[in-house]
């Protein structure tokens, strides 16, 4: 999982992804036969950890997820991927924004 160090306030303060995963609905509009625009809503969790000078802290965090994006295949079964997603998270002040690059492969 993804780890990290901020500085708050002078201090040193190590900050670890524990766990995320969510359920999405993905709805596809083709605009040519190698392209695909796509949009996605979903519910997702996810768990950080927190330490600094001995101390930790941890906290979970429930998001509605939503998001954009497209996909472009080179052949038949491969293709690349670009897609931005918002994590919307009830009861905090911060919310996340990914945006991403990947392959894609159809079977």
């Amino acid at each position: 999982m993804k780890e990290d160090s901020v500085n708050v306030a002078g201090t040193s303060v190590d900050v670890k992804l524990q766990h995320q995963a969510a359920i999405y609905g993905v709805g596809y509009l083709p605009v040519s036969p190698q392209a695909d625009l796509f949009a996605r809503v979903g519910y997702g969790t996810s768990k950080i950890k927190a330490s600094a000078a001995g101390a930790s802290a941890a906290d979970d965090g429930e998001s509605w997820n939503y998001g954009v994006g497209g996909q472009y295949f080179l052949d038949d079964k491969n293709g690349v991927r670009l897609d931005y997603t918002r994590h919307d998270f009830k009861d905090a002040s911060e919310n996340a924004d990914v945006w991403a690059i990947g392959y894609t492969r159809k079977f």
